[in-house]
């Protein structure tokens, strides 16, 4: 799991919003039959440790290069691992 720490049982959910085209691509078209680049926001909310949570968190990255399992999670992660002393 992206979102996992070492030694830490971690409870997570991952997200991604699509929120229309990516205006910001240029003039450049898609390809006939493909699907415009969309503008993403990414998102992880988790707790830990899962026997007894002491943190709970949230991260949401606006206009994302990537889903929340990838951009998102590993933020959380960081943030759980510093706060858990891991």
């Amino acid at each position: 799991m992206a979102g996992a720490v070492p030694g830490i049982s971690v409870a997570g959910k991952t997200g991604t919003a699509e929120l229309g085209p990516d205006s910001d691509t240029g003039d450049v078209a898609p390809t006939e039959g493909a699907e415009p680049e969309q503008k993403l926001d990414a998102w992880f909310s988790a707790f830990a440790p899962t026997d007894a949570p002491e943190l709970a968190i949230g991260v949401m990255v606006v206009d994302s290069e990537g889903d929340g399992g990838e951009v998102a999670a590993p933020i959380a992660s960081e943030v759980l691992a510093s706060k858990l002393g891991k």
